[in-house]
């Protein structure tokens, strides 16, 4: 390629005698009709100069301003003639001229997405920075970031590079999953789209809210909770009566049934435990147990469970477990010296591997008609009676036990030859994989 250039030629000429010494070079195109073999494109033009020489040889230079012409292909030669007219010419030399190159390629090819941060499968929370980088080889319009198909943030910034962030308050929107993904276009309009990227955001996470650590009294933690989280309670006795409403909570001890104790008889609350709502979905589990007129009570719809606990009174006037309706579990409790150990009203759930000692009445189940019940696995110890099934005919479970469990004295843990080892439902296993014992020290959930 030419532009504004200066071309010379070493001319060579066959030279025959000198009279005076006088010589001409001379410079110019030579028409393709000469070279229409290797040149087909061989523009037509002409250009040339003459210089008188003396004796000897000579140098000629000539500036050709290729913006004159037109865009082609050129041969140019140099021939020198002599006194005698004996021409010399030198070798062609093939150029192009090129000075308006046109309109660029057509632009098919779309910018380059990259995500920075955050990664695919991050859970996030609080407030995040997105972000990413655009590259086009041409030019770029604009970037857009979306979430959930809807349109987060728009740049608009020209340049051949975008390196974009967006603060995302996750909290304004509902935990759960989202797709973040960005569309941007260069000059050309040509489309780049990013792979989408996958995340969740969990700002409500369970919390985990400790008695006497956070809150002084058990309610006050319970008050304080959120659906999901855990109400954990140290060691210790509290006077106090707890109300459950509408909770979908784990309400649990950190040691165990016989060092945590909820005493609501002597702060003169009716229940020690009351749940209420039909929206309830809780679990207490590892709590000794006292009120006034009934130990744990529900007449809630939801569920309850109720793992591990221990209700006493010695006065067997309370009702130790009150079962009114929902569906509800009671596994590896002990209610001992009650009026009546646990009382079933209309409700559907499990009764497994608890024990019922010195009631007037063990179990009781007050339906009329037959309810949802299962019940088996149980021991019954030193009850006036140990059922009362309206619709059962009083028929014990060919599973119960009614032996002396044989605690260790002072305690509620099992001597090593009691029957109520290894006799618990054979579908719910102890912690450490064996058939489950009957007792707060049996099943999954024993401290």
């Amino acid at each position: 390629m030419v532009r504004d250039s200066c071309l010379s030629f070493p001319p060579y000429a066959s030279r025959g005698g000198q009279r005076g010494g006088r010589t001409r070079w001379s410079g110019e195109t030579t028409p393709d009709a000469i070279y229409d073999k290797p040149v087909q494109q061989a523009v037509h033009a002409t250009h040339s100069l003459s210089a008188e020489g003396g004796d000897g040889e000579g140098y000629v230079e000539y500036l050709w301003d290729t913006r004159t012409d037109s865009d082609g292909v050129y041969v140019w030669e140099a021939r020198a003639w002599d006194d005698s007219g004996n021409m010399g010419a030198s070798p062609s030399l093939l150029v192009r001229v090129k000075n308006n190159p046109g309109p660029p390629p057509e632009d098919t090819t779309p910018p380059v997405i990259n995500w920075l941060s955050p990664q695919a499968g991050d859970t996030l929370e609080g407030t995040v920075e997105l972000r990413f980088q655009v590259l086009d080889d041409v030019g770029l319009d604009s970037a857009k970031i979306y979430l959930n198909g809807r349109l987060l943030q728009n740049f608009a910034d020209g340049g051949q590079f975008f390196d974009c962030r967006v603060n995302w308050i996750t909290s304004d929107y509902p935990d759960g999953n989202y797709i973040v993904e960005v569309r941007a276009w260069d000059s050309a309009q040509n489309l780049g789209l990013s792979d989408p990227l996958s995340v969740t955001v969990w700002n409500n996470r369970p919390r985990v809210i400790w008695v006497p650590d956070d809150y002084e009294k058990i309610q006050d933690a319970i008050n304080a909770s959120e659906d999901g989280d855990t109400v954990r309670v140290r060691a210790g006795t509290y006077y106090e009566g707890l109300r459950l409403i509408s909770k979908k909570i784990w309400m649990e001890s950190e040691m165990g049934p016989e060092q945590t104790f909820i005493d609501a008889y002597t702060s003169g609350y009716s229940s020690g435990i009351r749940v209420y709502g039909d929206q309830t979905n809780s679990t207490i589990r590892g709590f000794t147990v006292t009120g006034e007129e009934n130990g744990i009570a529900t007449t809630a719809e939801g569920s309850l469970k109720i793992y591990n606990c221990i209700i006493n009174d010695d006065s067997n006037y309370i009702v130790g477990i009150f079962l009114n309706d929902g569906d509800n579990k009671v596994l590896n409790c002990i209610v001992n010296g009650t009026k009546w150990g646990i009382l079933v009203g209309y409700i559907s759930g499990e009764v497994f591997n608890s024990m019922f000692i010195n009631c007037d009445i063990g179990y009781y189940q007050i339906a009329l008609y037959e309810n949802w019940v299962t019940f088996g696995w149980n021991l019954f110890w030193e009850n006036d009676r140990n059922y009362r099934v309206e619709v059962r005919n009083d028929e014990p479970q060919d599973s119960d036990i009614f032996e002396n469990p044989r605690f260790v004295e002072g305690r509620y843990s099992l001597q090593a030859n009691s029957p109520a080892i290894d006799s618990g439902n054979p579908d719910i296993l102890d912690r450490d994989g064996s058939r489950s014992d009957i007792g707060i020290y049996g099943g999954l959930y024993a401290y």
